[in-house]
């Protein structure tokens, strides 16, 4: 009779233990099942709203610098890698219409 109390007295603790882990597991689900359909929605918002904020300063930087201040490259050594084709060659034709040498 004393082993049957120790048993019982024994499994107790584990039934506890494994009801906490399961309340732990539905808990860590239903906070996984939240941010899944409440994080995208939310990041996509932010970034709508402040990227833009960010972006917009450097792109009127940008545009005022290369607007006012044009380099002179007349005369100046232009190494170009990949020139055959796509970008290098429009970067090419681009430094040769400014006198470049390449």
């Amino acid at each position: 009779s004393t082993k049957c109390i120790l048993r019982i007295s024994c499994a107790l603790p584990c039934i506890e233990e494994a009801t906490n882990r399961t309340q732990k597991r539905k808990t860590m689900d239903w906070i996984h099942n939240v941010l899944n359909i409440v994080a995208p929605p939310f990041i996509f918002l932010v970034l709508c709203l402040f990227l833009p904020l960010f972006r917009l300063p450097k792109l009127l930087i940008s545009f005022l610098r290369s607007f006012f201040f044009t380099e002179d490259v007349a005369g100046k050594v232009v190494i170009i890698t990949g020139a055959a084709s796509g970008i290098g060659e429009q970067l090419a034709y681009e430094y040769a219409r400014r006198r470049a040498r390449l």
